[in-house]
């Protein structure tokens, strides 16, 4: 099966739930029910290890929550993976006892681990403030909760052997994908289509390969709009791939920041099943609160979203570009679009020592703005600082929710000698570098193709000027204004016609003198 044949099947347990959910909210049931059975199926063999430890923390007397919770680590062991559940039992076993089904939902539910427990809440759209009861109570109210259940477990099988870490990850997206759609939203502002991720991952650790891959080194990579984390998950697994080809030891530690409380749920979860703790995901707004102010990043890679206005951040922001040293301190796009802020925000939190940005974006950070205005000073820092490297125009049809223009810009505080003070421009905007889809995805209807990721990443590497790429001095995007003021000038015709007393006599009034 397909991830998109699992992702339809998924999403055609909204039947169970038409005329008694709104559209809207049929994703607050789908979306935690399918994290449900994927732990669910991960965890299958791991009971009586965590079930052993449990008894060990009865035997002394340790069975508050907080005194299970404390034991986390060793529970983690027991069960091989960066969470359990010590409930023992499992949504398989739920549907053998129907009568006492919305109970034992809720003891399985709080058996999971802390850190399951923070993603489930969010499901809910509340955050700390929701309750666990919250996913299952109004299922079991409406008479629901035994039929969702067996849906889940008797037709959809979410085993690591049958579906692995990334096929789980594209179906969260496709099943978002039907949600956002069901309602009208577009899922673009959820996730970015993998094969974008995928050369804007490797355009942005090209050339970085000395730097990367030594034994032991420690890499640490940031997205400050992660949405569901795709950008960061495909990140870490094109790092460890290489890594693993090359028989050296590498860490990736992700970090990101999403402001859907559902989307963070999504991302946490999906990062936690591929082995890692997550704990570099938080939940915010960037543009408000950096929730990782102090830290500076080897890599960071973003697609923020277009065209959207930052009127609620407006006061919080404009006041702290009132500091130099701050993030906003270079300037401020117009509040209707803050695609930006998110880049001055990147660029703030690059190493000193090296960092790479990659960044997805419209046509907006490229051309609004006159010299002067906030857009454009933005865009002088970047070049007086030699920040900016590449710039790249990406084929129409590639995404989701838009047809619209989208480049890939890349910086480099750490350039080569070669790069330094230039910036190459790749018109990669041709139907060469992409290949039809054989069903189209909303709006999308080309992948880049193989060739196409290969081909951009060669023109890039060679850094030269060619038949789809020019090489420019970074002083070439230097401009002023200059106001050429003329004087006024008019010219009067007929003048002792018009100005002419009745019966032909001298004027009554003098004609204004020529100027």
């Amino acid at each position: 099966m397909t991830a998109e044949e699992l992702g339809q099947m998924i999403w055609n347990v909204k039947e169970l739930l038409r005329n008694v959910y709104d559209n809207k909210d049929v994703e607050d049931v789908i979306l935690p029910f399918t994290l449900l059975r994927r732990l669910d199926c991960v965890l299958v063999g791991s009971e009586a290890l965590v079930a052993t430890n449990m008894k060990q923390l009865e035997e002394l007397g340790q069975t508050s929550q907080e005194d299970i919770d404390n034991m986390m680590p060793m529970l983690m062991d027991a069960a091989g993976y960066k969470f359990y559940n010590t409930s023992g039992l499992s949504l398989s076993k739920l549907i053998t006892v129907p009568a006492d089904l919305t109970n034992n939902f809720k003891t399985y539910l709080e058996g999971f681990s802390p850190n399951i427990r923070e993603i489930l809440k969010n499901f809910t759209g509340k955050g700390e403030n929701a309750s666990l009861s919250d996913i299952f109570s109004n299922l079991a109210r409406k008479n629901l909760l035994l039929q969702v259940t067996k849906a889940f477990v008797l037709n959809i099988d979410l085993s690591p052997d049958k579906v692995d870490n990334h096929m789980m990850g594209t179906v969260f997206e496709i099943v978002i994908r039907y949600a956002k759609e069901s309602v009208g939203i577009g899922a673009g502002q959820f996730y970015t289509p993998r094969d974008i991720v995928r050369l804007m991952t490797e355009i942005t650790l090209l050339g970085q390969e000395d730097k990367i891959y030594q034994d032991g080194k420690i890499i640490s990579v940031y997205d400050p709009c992660c949405g569901t984390g795709g950008i960061l998950t495909l990140t870490k697994d094109t790092i460890e791939e290489t890594a693993k080809e090359r028989r050296v030891d590498v860490t990736v530690n992700l970090f990101g920041q999403e402001l859907n409380d559902k989307t963070y749920a999504l991302c946490k979860s999906d990062i936690i099943m591929k082995g890692d703790e997550a704990k570099g995901i938080a939940v915010g707004d960037t543009l408000l609160v950096d929730e990782f102010r102090d830290q500076k990043f080897n890599f960071m890679l973003a697609n923020p979203p277009y065209g959207v206005d930052w009127k609620r951040e407006y006061d919080s922001v404009s006041a702290e570009a009132e500091d130099k040293n701050s993030r906003f301190a270079p300037g401020l796009p117009d509040k209707s679009d803050g695609q930006l802020l998110f880049t001055l925000h990147m660029l703030h939190k690059m190493d000193p020592k090296g960092s790479r940005v990659g960044i997805l974006s419209n046509g907006s950070p490229l051309f609004n703005g006159g010299a002067g205005s906030g857009w454009s000073n933005i865009r002088k820092h970047m070049l007086d600082n030699d920040l900016l490297d590449a710039i790249i125009a990406l084929p129409g049809g590639l995404f989701y929710g838009t047809g619209i223009a989208t480049y890939l810009w890349i910086f480099d505080n750490k350039k080569p000698e070669s790069h330094k003070n230039k910036v190459l421009l790749i018109n990669a905007a041709k139907d060469e570098y992409v290949q039809p889809m054989r069903k189209n995805l909303g709006m999308k209807n080309v992948l880049v193709s193989d060739y196409g990721r290969s081909e951009i990443g060669r023109i890039y590497h060679a850094f030269e000027t060619c038949d789809n790429a020019k090489l420019m001095d970074k002083d070439d995007f230097f401009y002023t204004y200059i106001t050429v003021e003329r004087p006024l000038r008019l010219i009067y015709k007929d003048v002792k016609t018009k100005y002419a007393a009745p019966g032909g006599t001298e004027p009554t009034k003098q004609p204004p003198a020529n100027r």
